[in-house]
């Protein structure tokens, strides 16, 4: 049945002919692992094989080649192809239900038959809407620590990338602010040993095609909770690096507005001054938003108990790069991509990374130089969070700052540690509110699981 000839340079299977020139060689590689179901030899040397199984799972792997909304861009015929494979593993599935009953992949070969079905015109683009919302909506895990099925996240993007973001339509509209509220909650409960990999796969990916709905659930906001769910303590040091932030940025502001000057809107000292608040919450979100790049590697971030290897540490200097990729997608967050790129660059230009991004071009220059020295207060300071590593006291992080100013950190971000008014607010930080947000982030991640 599965069987492959040469016949005017057609392969041959199900009786369908489908040319030789394919846009992919997965293709190709799928009908070749079919044909080994059907060579008595193969049969012959694993006769306790489950061949059954076997066919279903490569029609299964044909089938989800057409993933995000066909991205491979396969043409007509080779799509055809595919939805034959997709209508096929829904055949053998209800053939026998103790022979597939091990496949548990229902809802997943719902998704792989609905889109295959669309992407060939079976059905159209509105069935295939109402068929991804009411699969998004359902939850068929038993308990709470049961892992969220494929399905649960993959139906979701699949949904995102059918909506023109430029004409959204009111039920789409409705759908993706319940949509993403399911989808942190997702996050948050389920267990995250051996799913890291597929999570972030598809958390990442989510991001990168979020559609914003004013007055919803923002990108700032799940990008947040995403980090919570993901990885605890960078949620913590985020929280912290915005508290310092603020704190820093307040001070400044009163101290030296002119350094102000250059961010949109603001072109005078006066300026600053009468938009300090506007300033403030402005720097207090883009310090938020600062470590979104790390999404993308935190299977690297969430080894504990051992310093990171060479090859480990030049892996995670690409964070700030994807985050001011991700950040600039949106419009809400765009203006806090040069923050997250730069946070980690010298104040001189001299070292630190990303090594193209140019420091003084950027109209955000003095935020970024705050962010800079906020990420290190918390970073440095920190031994819970970060638990092969002693945290360094104020004071020896301050004679660091000292030691680098003007060449690492900016002048005027390190004098404001000459004023004890300014170093009791940031202990204070450090003592107390780091604390509170410990506590927050145990009651956010408690609160998820009880829902």
């Amino acid at each position: 049945m599965y069987g492959i000839q040469s016949q005017e340079r057609r392969y041959h299977y199900s009786g369908i002919a489908v040319p030789v020139c394919w846009n992919s060689s997965a293709i190709p590689a799928g009908i070749f692992t079919l044909a080994i179901a059907d060579d008595p030899f193969y049969r012959e040397q694993l006769p306790d094989y489950d061949w059954d199984m076997h066919v279903y799972r490569t029609l299964e792997y044909i089938g989800t080649l057409t993933d995000y909304n066909n991205a491979k861009g396969f043409t007509k015929d080779e799509l055809e192809f595919i939805n034959t494979s997709a209508e096929r593993i829904q055949e053998l599935y209800y053939s026998d239900d103790s022979v597939y009953s091990n496949a548990d992949t229902t809802n997943e070969t719902r998704l792989i038959i609905y889109r295959n079905a669309y992407l060939t015109g079976k059905i159209s683009l509105q069935e295939y809407k109402d068929k991804l919302r009411e699969m998004s909506l359902e939850d068929h895990r038993e308990t709470l620590d049961d892992n969220v099925s494929p399905a649960m996240v993959h139906t979701p993007l699949e949904y995102l990338l059918l909506i023109d973001s430029d004409n959204i339509e009111e039920e789409d509209r409705f759908f993706l602010l319940q949509l993403y509220g399911l989808l942190i909650t997702y996050m948050h409960q389920t267990p995250k040993m051996g799913k890291i990999t597929f999570l972030l796969s598809y958390m990442f990916s989510i991001l990168k095609h979020f559609i914003e709905i004013p007055g919803g659930i923002s990108f700032e906001h799940v990008g947040i909770n995403l980090i919570a769910a993901l990885h605890p303590p960078t949620y913590v040091h985020t929280l912290c690096v915005a508290d310092f932030t603020k704190c820093l940025t307040n001070h400044l502001l009163k101290r030296s507005p002119e350094l102000f000057i250059g961010m949109p809107g603001i072109n005078s000292a006066d300026d600053a001054k009468n938009n300090a608040d506007k300033i403030i919450d402005f720097a207090y979100h883009a310090a938020l938003c600062h470590d979104f790049g790390k999404l993308s590697i935190i299977e690297t971030i969430i080894t504990y108990g051992r310093d990171l290897l060479d090859g480990e540490r030049r892996f995670i200097t690409v964070h700030p790069s994807v985050g001011a990729y991700l950040l600039a997608l949106v419009p809400t967050t765009s203006e806090y991509a040069d923050i997250a790129r730069g946070h980690h660059k010298w104040f001189d230009n001299t070292a630190g990374y990303p090594e193209d991004f140019d420091l003084d071009a950027s109209p955000y220059k003095t935020i970024i130089s705050i962010v800079t020295c906020a990420d290190c207060l918390d970073a440095a300071t920190d031994s819970v969070g970060r638990s092969y590593k002693k945290g360094k006291s104020l004071e020896e992080l301050i004679d660091e700052f000292k030691e680098g100013r003007g060449t690492r950190y900016a002048p005027y971000v390190v004098d404001l540690f000459s004023d004890e008014y300014v170093v009791s607010e940031v202990r204070d930080i450090l003592e107390t509110k780091r604390d509170i947000n410990y506590r927050e982030t145990y009651y956010v991640l408690k609160d998820y699981d009880n829902k």
